[in-house]
């Protein structure tokens, strides 16, 4: 995916889960591109193995079954620039799975791959819509963050939801010619929320802003 910059990991270096941005090294985030990051990181947990284990640090379904990505306030303490909280589709019992992510400044990960893990509320079988083979909730999410991030400097009416994300949810969208993947974005400092419509293929298609339901 254009624009993302993968650090890969040897079995010997999964002690830190280090993923950094396309930024100048040492630059600070803009928040949007610190919650896109951290979507990178449940695709990279539920990817990597533990060292000397065969079973995936998160299952498979918290990448298929992406939801919502919120961002967190910090508490007291922690030394985190940014909190993200990332949730599955629910499960028939409403329940979701879920999983925080804790990033520096950078957008590199402060936990270890073992203990976000462990942390992680896992459901066995969120249901949510089901996306092509080869597009999953996490690269549909990201295409709708990506055209925040890469279109802010044209479009200056995107700088809240690039500057002060809030949250993002993913649902789909099959009342028009194509099913698309819709990935509304808010912000902390407007009241609109952004909605982007993404197509199968991984593709822009159409945006707009409208009010939240009171």
């Amino acid at each position: 995916m254009y624009g993302r910059l993968i650090i890969l990991f040897s079995l010997l270096s999964l002690a830190v889960f280090a993923e950094r941005s396309d930024e100048p090294d040492g630059s600070p985030v803009k928040s949007a591109r610190a919650a896109e990051l951290s979507l990178h990181k449940v695709e990279k947990l539920t990817i990597i193995r533990l060292k000397g284990s065969s079973q995936k640090i998160l299952p498979k379904n918290f990448r298929l079954n992406i939801q919502r990505v919120t961002r967190l306030p910090l508490t007291s303490g922690e030394k985190a620039a940014f909190k993200f909280a990332i949730e599955t589709c629910p499960d028939e019992a409403k329940k979701r799975g879920s999983v925080v992510v804790l990033m520096d400044q950078t957008g590199a990960t402060l936990e270890k791959n073992d203990e976000v893990g462990k942390k992680a509320v896992v459901v066995e079988k969120p249901v949510g819509p089901q996306w092509p083979e080869d597009k999953d909730s996490a690269d549909l999410a990201e295409e709708g963050l990506h055209f925040v991030i890469d279109k802010t400097g044209e479009k200056p009416e995107l700088k809240p939801y690039l500057e002060n994300f809030h949250s993002l949810e993913l649902s789909q969208d099959t009342s028009g010619s194509e099913p698309l993947a819709k990935v509304e974005i808010r912000s902390e400092t407007v009241k609109d929320i952004l909605a982007v419509w993404i197509g199968y293929d991984g593709k822009y298609r159409t945006h707009k802003f409208f009010k939240p339901e009171p």
